[in-house]
């Protein structure tokens, strides 16, 4: 098994005992002794956003630059869109592989600090991406 799906599937695990259990935290504790381990190793599964009523209610306008070329690109995109979807976007734009992406969010412009994106299973809204947040794409060695 590689590191990825034993990542993957702790998250699964984690995400099915708190759907099945989710008032009964002692139960969990008591059936799952590995459980808080691993919250404690992933973080929390993220709460399910109440459902924007249409598309144009969820979308955010965001910044795509290159640091390798230099293009930067304005998209309109949902903020609940998955990193693994952003970076399959990000290969399509730029024309670098998704296993030599690395990205990063600068979530304003007022905000100095850059934030890596470790998680691609997290939505750009987790990463707290709203109008005018910008995506940084480097190429890992």
């Amino acid at each position: 098994m590689r590191i990825q799906e034993r990542i993957d599937a702790e998250k699964f695990y984690i995400k099915w005992v708190i759907a099945q259990q989710a008032n009964e935290t002692e139960k969990q504790t008591e059936e799952h002794p590995r459980l808080e381990h691993l919250v404690s190793l992933h973080g929390a599964p993220q709460k399910e956003k109440k459902e924007a009523q249409t598309l144009a209610e969820d979308l955010v306008n965001v910044k795509l630059a290159s640091m390798i070329d230099g293009q930067l690109v304005e998209k309109s995109l949902p903020s609940s869109l998955t990193v693994s979807n952003l970076k399959i976007l990000c290969q399509r734009l730029f024309r670098i592989e998704l296993s030599q992406q690395k990205i990063f969010i600068q979530v304003s412009v007022e905000d100095p600090f850059v934030e890596p994106i470790t998680d691609e299973s997290r939505t750009l809204s987790y990463y707290g991406a709203t109008d005018g947040s910008s995506f940084i794409i480097e190429r890992q060695e």
